[in-house]
């Protein structure tokens, strides 16, 4: 009686496909807002009792784990066994070696004849089997039922996939989890004349751990493991390993979720998508590999119009972590969107997925201080000392809905007191340096002619203290900033001559930012001649240089009035921006200013940029006519 309990099991546990039942979720960890979906999904015989997911389903799934599980889900959707699945597949199986303690809790035995039965018998001889021993034990009876009947509702030929294809769940920033009962285990007859020799829940402790005790593995894709589930993962084409390892342990991405949830409903016919895909704020960041996925699991919904996979709070976060409760949430929604039949006309060429549009914002001079001689009635540090940090960019909300801000950082930051012998030399106290970043400032140039106004120290100083809030540029100073997965490249000096080692900084300029891969070089110059109103031939010689060379932009300032703005081979020169925040005059005379607005375009396939518009917005450089107080808006 012991080796047919035993051939009973191992049959039950190769043969039986997901069985449906009432989810009992004792002792199992899954969030307040997922319960009631994995409990359907089990419920309705998406996710299989019969594998065990362990106790918290708040952990992120591995990639062992969400391969078998979308295999149990094309089993059950196609009314067939792992056995069956495994001889359309090509895959061979072998016994797997048995441990020194299975032997000795004689296993062995009813392992050995289970295994012959099946390697050697077809997928119908398996059945018949199943049948023989389901009538000697009649507490084992569901065995003998034809796989398909597992979940208790019988399948209509329209829910049947016809086709093998893709990958695998997920769901609008779901957390998929999956208890499941280990092997399947069938229990004991109880009109047996002979005690079990084995405890009720025993699983034999040989094959692979994921596939529940079976006496089989798969031969041949990786080195690092047998399981048939996985084998027949990979041979759908559900999932992939590389240079023969799978890796079952590593954990999946969202990415790597929405890529396999997007081949298991492929499997099982379900190619379209049924409505426009969601938008994402970092579709940019999305692998281009995991492109068309993310498109089809946000755009493919169930019964109810849930996709498959969303998002939170606007973003998909693709290398985020993918939880078990998430992973059994998307099966779930993936079982029930195999009744929606609608397609989206166009949904692969959903715009926002291929290309990426930057928003940069510049502003012109900005000198937060005061010259060393000047009082401190109506200085900049008064207000700062009334009004706080926050105070001086507030009035432009350009600088607080854009990707990025640069504006020309004109003086320093420092406690030194031997300074340049000049008719103005500016200097700001170290704490304001949080003056940019209240005012939503990324890059700051200091190439100009009063960043030395306190020496070297003092010039050394404003970069320590600036160096925390914002990117410096400036002479050998060639930040790269990403944005939005855009690389942008900063390059800034003087501009008081056109001569042979100013082409060499250029050159030398555009060269080194694109070899570090730099999308966008834009230069900052400062230049030409203060308070003239149109530039110089000087200016124009070094802007289209720039241009010439390779550069996408080139802002100007020095100035401190509006210069024009040239286009230059499809390319934009802003000759001078005027002043913005600058504690460098308390009142002067010509209070415009402008704030420049110039948007990209990435094509995230080629890297190629383009300029999708530009914009230069009139401001004034203080809130009120008849003094400065350093509050720059609109005119």
């Amino acid at each position: 009686m012991k080796k047919q309990i035993g051939a009973a099991v191992l049959l039950a546990a190769m043969i039986a496909g997901p069985q449906a039942a009432a989810w009992d979720s004792r002792g199992i960890t899954v969030s307040s807002w997922a319960q009631a979906g994995v409990a359907a999904a089990y419920e309705n015989g998406a996710v299989s009792e019969a594998f065990d997911l362990g106790a918290d389903y708040t952990r992120p799934v591995t990639r062992a784990q969400l391969a078998r599980m979308t295999v149990d889900l094309v089993i059950g959707q196609q009314q067939s066994t792992l056995a069956e699945l495994a001889g359309q597949l090509g895959i061979e199986l072998e016994m797997a070696p048995l441990t020194p303690e299975a032997e000795q809790d004689g296993v062995a035995e009813a392992g050995t004849e289970a295994s012959h039965q099946m390697v050697g018998d077809s997928a119908e001889k398996i059945r018949e089997d199943q049948k023989t021993v389901g009538e000697e034990n009649k507490e084992t009876g569901q065995i003998q039922k034809i796989v398909g009947e597992q979940s208790g509702e019988t399948q209509t030929a329209e829910e049947m996939p016809d086709e093998q294809a893709e990958e695998m769940s997920g769901g609008p920033d779901n957390t998929g989890r999956s208890a499941e009962e280990e092997g399947g285990l069938a229990p004991e007859d109880e009109t047996q004349t002979e005690p079990p020799a084995e405890p009720e829940a025993h699983t034999p402790p040989y094959g692979d751990p994921l596939d529940g005790g079976l006496p089989y593995v798969a031969s041949g894709s990786f080195s690092d493991t047998r399981s048939v589930y996985i084998e027949a993962a990979a041979k759908l084409g559900i999932v992939n390993g590389a240079d023969g390892l799978f890796r079952p342990d590593d954990l999946v991405s969202r990415a790597e979720a929405a890529a396999m949830m997007q081949r298991c409903m492929g499997v099982l016919g379900m190619t379209e998508a049924n409505r426009q895909p969601q938008q994402f704020s970092d579709n940019y960041v999305i692998p281009r590999w995991a492109v068309e996925a993310v498109k089809y699991i946000s755009g493919r919904t169930d019964q109810s119009g849930q996709p498959i996979m969303g998002g939170a709070n606007g973003k998909f976060s693709p290398q985020g972590s993918y939880t078990i409760e998430q992973a059994i949430l998307s099966l779930g929604r993936m079982q029930s969107s195999l009744q929606v039949t609608e397609v989206a006309a166009g949904w692969r060429d959903a715009p926002g997925y291929d290309s990426v549009t930057l928003a940069l914002t510049f502003g012109g001079d900005c000198t937060l201080g005061r010259g060393h001689d000047f009082a401190y009635s109506g200085s900049f540090d008064e207000m700062y000392d009334q009004k706080g940090a926050s105070y001086f960019f507030s009035g432009i909300p350009e600088f607080f809905d854009d990707d990025l801000t640069m504006v020309n950082f004109e003086g320093t930051l420092t406690n030194a007191t031997a300074h340049a012998y000049k008719t103005f030399v500016f200097k700001g106290r170290p704490e304001y340096a949080k003056v940019l970043e209240a005012g939503s400032i990324d890059v700051v140039s200091v190439a100009n002619n009063h960043s030395m106004d306190y020496l070297q120290r003092g010039f050394d100083d404003t970069v320590r203290y600036l160096s925390p809030y914002v990117a410096v540029s400036g002479y050998e100073r060639m930040p790269i900033v990403t944005v939005k997965g855009i690389r942008i490249g900063f390059a800034s000096n003087v501009g008081w001559t056109f001569d042979s080692a100013q082409k060499r900084f250029i050159e030398n300029a555009v060269q080194s930012l694109r070899a570090r891969g730099a999308d966008l070089v834009v230069f900052n110059y400062h230049w030409g001649i203060e308070r003239s109103y149109h530039s110089d031939p000087t200016q124009q010689a070094i802007g289209r240089y720039c241009i010439d060379q390779g550069a996408d932009l080139v802002i100007g300032h020095h100035p401190h009035v509006v210069q024009e703005i040239e286009t230059y081979k499809g390319k934009q020169i802003a000759y001078s921006l005027g002043n913005l925040v600058f504690g460098g005059n308390n009142n002067p005379s010509d209070k415009n200013c402008l704030i420049y607005r110039h948007n990209f375009t990435l094509d995230l396939d080629s890297r190629q940029v383009t300029v999708s518009s530009y914009q230069a917005l009139p401001y004034k450089v203080s809130s009120v006519s008849w003094r400065n107080d350093y509050h720059p808006v609109k005119r």
